[in-house]
């Protein structure tokens, strides 16, 4: 998101809010949601990049509640590939190039939440780690620098002291 704003480009995000119950939705962040009104992500969302960020089970109902407040020229529905009722002009997957597609099978036995087939209709394939296949773009993520999200305090994560961490994500392995 940095790389897109630094070219000018106002950007939003809309996230459906998983397992949180609003008030009432959607709902548009501001500097006092909680993550157990809107989510941890969006939240981690908001905090860390400062672009406008909308959270609701119907995620074109969170991208109206965007526009409504801000000029926007593009917003990015975080986790929204399923979401087949929003309207997107253009579709990237972001998969994990070290477990692939698992077990091939879909959630809750296997890591899938569509055919790989689905593939086949997007605009770019990520490729997160491992190796990637031909035609998919290669990312790596590499944690140099630890940022305190309270204070915006920054230090390389070798000067840390011994530390406690927790990850609730799918693979945590990846984040340790």
């Amino acid at each position: 998101m940095e790389q897109l704003r630094q070219r000018g480009l106002r950007i939003g995000v809309v996230s459906r809010g998983y397992g949180v119950k609003a008030i009432a939705y959607p709902l548009v962040l501001t500097q006092d949601t909680t993550a157990e009104q809107a989510g941890d992500e969006p939240v981690l969302i908001f905090q860390r990049t400062g672009v406008p960020v909308a959270v609701s089970p119907k995620r074109s109902e969170a991208v109206k509640a965007l526009l409504m407040l801000h000029p926007l020229d593009l917003v990015i529905a975080d986790d929204g590939l399923q979401h087949y009722g929003l309207h997107r002009d253009f579709e990237l997957v972001v998969i994990d190039g070290m477990r692939r597609f698992g077990n091939g099978w879909w959630l809750p036995a296997g890591p899938m939440r569509e055919r790989t087939a689905r593939l086949n209709s997007v605009d770019a394939i990520i490729t997160n780690g491992g190796h990637a296949a031909s035609g998919e773009i290669s990312m790596w993520l590499q944690a140099n620098e630890a940022v305190n999200l309270v204070t915006g305090k920054r230090q390389p994560v070798q000067s840390l002291p011994q530390v406690i961490a927790m990850a609730g994500i799918g693979h945590p392995a990846r984040f340790f």
